[in-house]
């Protein structure tokens, strides 16, 4: 199991990190043996002193006997996470603010890998149900791969109680450019949106 995250991200990663901590509580596999953790920091700023403070911490809100060695924190180093970024197709963009202020803009998602080092699926989202990673992990475990398109519907999609029904949610996958009035459509799965 590999997430990629910036150690000091405002948004989405420590949340991400934190749910990450309360599902290997609940998950009922064996770390070390069923599966291993591999989290990336992809920031090309961020040393291992980052990693090893923000693994410390992950490992201690789990709430039940770990296998430490299961989860690794680990940075790149000569563009290598950029590089594996891309070969999992995790796509991230530098962002720097007039104040000079670095940030980096990227999902959220878990991303599984065969025991022969296949992408066999993605999790999307910051919250994992562990029964979703038990069976995602199971998956890879044989190499079979998976569907990620469940999360993107429900993304795309809003129940209406007073309907009774599905309703697509165009605000979601439109964004709006105001330059020149320009409405550019994005595809969820996309790369580069």
């Amino acid at each position: 199991m590999i997430s990629l995250n910036y150690f000091r991200c405002a948004g989405i990663c420590t949340p991400q990190l934190n749910d990450m901590a309360k599902m290997l509580t609940r998950l009922d596999l064996a770390e070390n043996f069923d599966y291993k953790v591999l989290t990336i920091g992809f920031a090309e700023d961020e040393g291992y002193e980052l990693a090893a403070a923000k693994r410390k911490n992950m490992l201690h809100a789990i709430q039940r006997d770990f296998v430490a060695d299961a989860w690794h924190f680990v940075i790149g180093e000569n563009n290598s996470s950029g590089i594996l970024s891309d070969l999992v197709g995790f796509s991230y963009a530098k962002t720097v603010s007039e104040a000079g202020v670095v940030d980096y803009i990227h999902p959220g998602a878990l991303i599984m890998l065969s025991p022969e080092g296949k992408v066999t699926r993605y999790l999307n989202g910051i919250e994992q149900l562990p029964f979703d990673v038990k069976m995602a992990l199971m998956e890879a475990g044989e190499g079979k791969v998976g569907p990620t398109i469940a999360k993107n519907l429900l993304y795309c999609f809003a129940y209406d109680p007073k309907a009774k029904q599905y309703i697509f949610k165009w605000e979601k996958v439109v964004r709006y450019d105001y330059v020149g009035n320009y409405v550019r459509f994005f595809h969820l799965f996309s790369k580069n949106e």
